[in-house]
């Protein structure tokens, strides 16, 4: 009979559940722990198996504290990266940028636990940064958090011992930035570099400088760029010619990597001309101001961006997508179309993978095949005598 069956599996049920409340009271008794009333409310809570411990702690959880706790740590010192370095100034900023969205957050979407890490959080996450959030995130916004986020995690793991059951770094994916960036050839750069702004303000030619100077050496990030003075210059001596080559160095205040890149000619020219390195003052007003020259240079080639099905997503003019950081775009291409390798761009762009230079590479299918003509592959290729024909 169903109703027997039914009474009888409730009772077992009940027999099991009154066996399991007198052990775990025997294991507090045990233990030393004073039998509070919120004490005896959760051990119903660790029938499934969790200790009351665990199942506390997890209570206790606070996303926010946590995280606030290692960022002071962090910052005196007291934790260190893997390979025994402090983290930059630029970890923490990113580190502070997510506690500030998550303490948002959770006031919406109530606190995170533990086991609320999973792939409804990661939805809910984009959902209120889309959607909730007072700032308008563009997808390699988004995908920055969710990168943050991730590593933060991790920061917990290894520093307070916390697992997360149910959290997959797989379902976690981080949102690439889709959107249309330019780059400027040698030839618009040289144009760009040359152009009459005698009768523009002061701050027009600083700009303008700047932003040459940047992509003529090495494609500084502009945080980077800002911080340089007359000290970051050096000079090292070629041992073949006996020649003293001026350099800039500087250490990447994202990676913490040293840079030492040569400084041609008309960069250094750039540096006696305004006695110093150009300054660019306020990032949006020099982004306009950048904009302006661009149109004044005639750089109003119509750019697409498609989708992986071929649609067009976005145009712009050319000079429309003219910014501080798209100087270090131009040095990446225009290094690359100069026969220098990858490698040798990292080295002085400061990426860290080749995946990533080649997203700020900018290059058509034709300059590529112009670009092989002039390796040393195609050369001894075309140096091959033909066959006679017969």
């Amino acid at each position: 009979d169903e109703g027997i069956d039914n009474a009888k599996y409730i009772n077992d049920n009940l027999t099991k559940l009154k066996s399991h409340f007198i052990e775990k009271v025997n294991d507090l008794l045990r233990e030393g722990e004073t039998l509070t009333k919120d004490l005896i409310i959760e051990i119903p809570s660790t029938y499934s198996g969790q200790s009351i411990q665990k199942n506390r702690k997890e209570k206790q959880f606070n996303f926010c504290d946590l995280l606030s706790k290692w960022i002071e740590k962090a910052e005196s010192g007291k934790i260190l990266k893997d390979n025994g370095k402090k983290f930059s100034e630029y970890s923490f900023k990113n580190y502070k940028t997510l506690f500030k969205h998550i303490s948002e957050f959770e006031k919406i979407y109530g606190s995170i636990k533990p086991r609320t890490i999973d792939k409804k959080l990661y939805s809910n996450l984009l959902v209120y940064l889309r959607e909730d959030s007072d700032e308008n995130y563009a997808d390699g916004n988004l995908g920055a958090v969710i990168k943050n986020f991730k590593a933060a995690l991790g920061k917990l793991t290894d520093e307070y011992g916390i697992k997360f059951p149910n959290y997959n770094s797989k379902d976690w994916r981080v949102i690439q930035s889709n959107t249309l960036s330019t780059a400027l050839n040698l030839e618009q750069l040289n144009t760009f570099y040359h152009f009459d702004l005698n009768d523009k303000p002061i701050s027009y030619h600083n700009i303008r400088d700047a932003y040459c100077f940047n992509a003529y050496t090495c494609g500084l990030r502009v945080r980077d760029y800002q911080k340089l003075n007359k000290s970051n210059i050096i000079e090292i001596k070629d041992e073949v010619s006996n020649d003293k080559i001026s350099c800039l160095k500087y250490v990447q205040s994202k990676t913490g990597q040293e840079v030492i890149a040569p400084i041609p000619d008309v960069a250094l020219g750039i540096i006696k001309k305004h006695n110093g390195f150009p300054t660019i003052g306020s990032e949006q007003d020099s982004n306009n101001k950048l904009k302006d020259i661009g149109k004044w240079c005639s750089f109003d080639e119509v750019l697409y961006l498609r989708n992986e099905k071929g649609d067009v997503i976005q145009t712009a003019k050319q000079y429309e997508l003219l910014t501080n950081h798209s100087a270090r775009r131009t040095f990446c291409t225009i290094a690359y179309l100069n026969g220098m390798d990858t490698i040798q761009i990292m080295n002085l762009s400061g990426h860290k993978t080749e995946s990533v230079l080649l997203k700020y590479i900018k290059v058509t299918k034709e300059q590529h095949a112009l670009r092989m003509l002039k390796t040393n592959h195609f050369k001894k290729l075309n140096s091959i005598k033909t066959l006679r024909a017969i």
